[in-house]
């Protein structure tokens, strides 16, 4: 867990998210939310947890708006949560991110199944031929997904 009080400053005023968005979408109470905009409660003195779930809302609110300007979007989801998300302008810059991170990417596979070879991007040179990779590495509960704007 992280709490970053920048990002939470960026969330609660120049994100665009209204309170009622805010508190939905964290748990927290919407009095909460509107003290803290409103500076009634000093960011620094709210709990480590509340100014978590801000932070973590804030960075994922802040990679969708900068992802909507990019051609391609690739997200990583686990149990139907937004974990990672990158922008792209071109197809070989996915590639090219696709080929380096690999293990950073898919290593934890081989943890649970060490007999499962990680995937090979270097002869993907399409959006289509990226897509049939990553589907073949989508569990139910874990997936990269590439999209394009």
């Amino acid at each position: 867990m992280e709490a970053n009080e920048e990002m939470i400053k960026w969330l609660l005023n120049d994100s665009g998210e209204s309170i009622s968005a805010i508190s939905k979408a964290t748990g927290l109470a919407w009095s909460t939310v509107s003290d803290l905009k409103k500076e009634v409660t000093p960011i620094g003195n709210t709990s480590f947890e509340n100014a978590s779930k801000l932070t973590k809302y804030a960075k994922k609110i802040k990679g969708v708006k900068e992802m909507e300007n990019k051609n391609y979007v690739l997200r990583t989801m686990e149990e139907g949560e937004l974990q990672d998300i990158k922008g792209f302008d071109t197809v070989e810059e996915v590639h090219a991110y696709l080929v380096d991170n690999t293990d950073k990417l898919f290593g934890w596979i081989q943890e649970s199944e060490p007999e499962r070879e990680l995937p090979e991007f270097r002869d993907a040179g399409t959006l289509r031929e990226i897509n049939s990779i990553l589907s073949d590495y989508d569990y139910s509960w874990w997936t990269i997904e590439l999209e394009e704007n």
